[in-house]
């Protein structure tokens, strides 16, 4: 199968899927009050 854009790449999917899930996590009532530890796993990390 040839991939016609970047979101048919399952890698991709995989990612969103992912990431979906750490936001799920960020939002429980544990990690929603340390607003200093949300941010840092919700922030992207780009090198």
């Amino acid at each position: 199968m040839t991939a016609k854009n970047f979101e048919d790449l399952e890698i991709w999917q995989l990612a969103r899927s992912l990431t979906n899930k750490i936001y799920k996590l960020t939002r429980d009532v544990g990690f929603a009050n340390d607003f200093g530890l949300c941010n840092q796993i919700q922030r992207p990390r780009y090198r």
